[in-house]
């Protein structure tokens, strides 16, 4: 595939990847919104992930084969592109674009299987489905209209990222001077700021109302707040042994109390039969006779010690 072709593709996909995005927040805001970082409607990142996914399909020719190997491959080259694509956009401007932390199976809240499972289906589409019809498109396509057509797109593209990069930047620059120490105050800030800008500015923080700033002093004082919460836990940890300990012990006295004098009688009357047994015995067992000794020996302990505290014993000592 030539590149004049590959990069149509990779604008096509890119506008189809804003229709996605576009439909799915208005269903959940209830009104138009214009995502992404640029102005256009079209979402890079999604156009990126087509061309990838193509050019995969070119040179893996398992994936036109095996629906498994398209899906699995479309799986992890999305989910390696997504994932980068917020650590650099995080690292750029100090806020966190999208978060998946709340979400199940997450890799530090860039990147979760629910969205993977959707770019590995979105994958099988692209190849199965959508390029086929793109192909046959391009068939009728002159290589000078695609020139024409790359030209075109480029001039567009790039007047659209200088002048979303200005606002990017005016963005960074602000939340960089902010004094708020954590992402609400940022983004009130931030809020009060665009919102007497142009409708330009004010669209960056609409498309994306639940921004995460994470500025030097937001980092710290989550981490801040990180430190206390482990302090927390382990003086709540420590506490919860020491009641687990302490419960342990309570059972052990109850249960010692709760032992009839009888039962005891007859171990200690148990043992003594059985240490006479061994010392009368032909083939006697020294080691077996010191252990009967000192079981002997305990049994007879704790008998005492339960007859002392035993309830007739408490009534004996008070009559007396």
């Amino acid at each position: 595939m030539s590149i004049e072709k590959l990069f149509i593709l990779f604008f096509i996909y890119s506008v189809i990847g804003w229709i996605i995005e576009v439909f799915l927040v208005s269903l959940e805001s209830k009104k138009i919104v214009n995502r992404g970082f640029l102005i256009g409607p079209y979402l890079p990142i999604y156009g990126f992930g087509a061309a990838l996914i193509t050019l995969a399909s070119i040179y893996i020719p398992s994936m036109d084969d095996s629906i498994s190997s398209c899906f699995l491959i479309s799986f992890i080259i999305c989910g390696i592109l997504e994932y980068f694509a917020s650590y650099f956009m995080e690292k750029r401007f100090s806020i966190r674009w999208w978060d998946y932390s709340t979400k199940p199976m997450n890799l530090n809240g860039r990147i979760w299987i629910g969205n993977l499972i959707l770019f590995g289906l979105g994958g099988l589409i692209v190849v199965k489905l959508i390029n086929p019809i793109i192909y046959k498109c391009f068939e009728r396509i002159t290589a000078f209209q695609f020139r024409i057509a790359v030209i075109i797109i480029s001039i567009i593209l790039i007047t659209d990222w200088i002048f979303s990069h200005f606002i990017l930047k005016l963005l960074r620059t602000e939340v960089a001077n902010s004094t708020g120490d954590s992402t609400e105050k940022i983004a009130e800030e931030m809020k009060e700021l665009f919102s007497s800008r142009t409708v330009f500015h004010r669209r960056i923080l609409e498309a994306y109302p639940k921004l995460e700033y994470r500025t030097d002093k937001v980092k710290k004082r989550l981490e801040k707040a990180k430190e206390e919460i482990e302090k927390i836990n382990m003086i709540v940890l420590e506490k919860v042994e020491d009641t687990q300990n302490k419960i342990k012990e309570g059972e052990k006295i109850i249960l010692n109390y709760m032992t009839p004098i009888e039962n005891l009688q007859k171990d200690v009357i148990d043992i003594q039969d059985e240490l006479i047994e061994s010392l009368l015995s032909d083939k006697c067992d020294q080691e077996k006779i010191d252990q009967l000794i000192e079981q002997l020996a305990e049994s007879r302990k704790k008998l005492d010690e339960k007859e002392k505290n035993s309830i007739f014993s408490i009534i004996k000592n008070k009559e007396k």
